[in-house]
């Protein structure tokens, strides 16, 4: 995933404390992904849709921490990329952390 999002990224985001599991699904949404824009517009479409349709037994609220992504937004990724990156229209109480990724203030 460096080889392509950076390894700063990999870094800021503390991938490497997350699991196997969870770096294994991260590794093949970058290599679908490989441009890290579009990755990042498509995980905030995720998130954004997640935190919009509350939370349940899988999905959970976007959390206030320093990598909000969860597998399910690794899935989506993979399955629905964004075209190009979009523009997305943040609601209260969030912003962008300095790569671009939704958080959750």
């Amino acid at each position: 995933m460096a080889h392509y999002w950076g390894q700063d990224v990999v870094q800021h985001y503390q991938w490497a404390y997350k699991g196997r599991k969870y770096c294994d699904k991260l590794c093949a949404a970058a290599r679908e992904v490989r441009d890290r824009d579009i990755a990042i517009t498509g995980l905030n479409l995720s998130m954004l849709e997640r935190s919009q349709r509350g939370m349940t037994l899988k999905r959970r609220l976007i959390l206030a921490s320093v990598n909000p992504i969860e597998q399910g937004d690794l899935d989506n990724l993979r399955k629905q990329p964004p075209d190009r990156a979009l523009v997305v229209d943040l609601p209260t109480g969030f912003g962008f952390d300095k790569f671009g990724l939704l958080v959750h203030k």
